[in-house]
C-alpha cells in the first residue's frame, strides 16, 4: 500500500509488475481536501471507501457529487481496485484501507541507517525481541 508517490508506483510497476497495489485512503482524502475543503465530505468519503457493494458505493459517490459535481469526477479518476473496498482483489484477505501500520512501523525504525538489508533485518529482529 502506498500513498501514491510517483517513484513508488513506478518502482512497483517496474520491479513487481504482478503485485497488487492499493492506495492509502487517508492520503487520498488529504489530497482531496486540498481541492475541496470542508468537513461535509469526510463521512461520505469514509463510507464510500469502506463499502463492499458497487451499487451502494455509486449511491454514496452520487451523494458526494450532489454537494459539488467536480468532487465526483475527481474521485472517479482513481481506479477502483486501488482504494474502494469493493474493488479489492477477493483473493487478498486484508481489508485495510490505510497504511497506518506501515507508518507506525517506519516510526519504530526511525532514522536507523543500515549498510545492507541483512543489517536492517538484524536491527528489526532485535527491536522486535525487545518489544516481546
Amino acid at each position: 500500500m502506498s500513498d501514491r508517490h510517483k517513484g513508488v508506483i513506478t518502482a512497483l510497476e517496474t520491479h513487481f509488475p504482478s503485485a497488487i497495489r492499493r492506495y492509502c485512503a487517508r492520503h487520498i482524502y488529504v489530497n482531496f481536501r486540498l481541492s475541496y475543503p470542508g468537513d461535509k465530505y469526510s463521512k461520505l468519503f469514509r463510507k464510500a471507501n469502506r463499502i463492499c457493494n458497487v451499487f451502494e458505493f455509486k449511491a454514496v459517490l452520487n451523494a458526494i457529487g450532489e454537494i459539488e459535481p467536480r468532487t465526483k469526477v475527481w474521485l472517479e479518476k482513481i481506479e477502483p481496485q486501488y482504494w474502494y473496498m469493493f474493488g479489492y482483489d477477493q483473493m487478498i484477505r486484508c481489508d485495510h484501507v490505510n497504511n497506518n501500520m506501515t507508518e507506525a512501523f517506519n516510526a519504530m525504525i526511525g532514522t536507523h541507517q543500515a549498510v545492507n538489508y541483512l543489517q536492517l533485518l538484524e536491527f528489526i529482529r532485535r527491536m522486535v525481541m525487545r518489544k516481546f
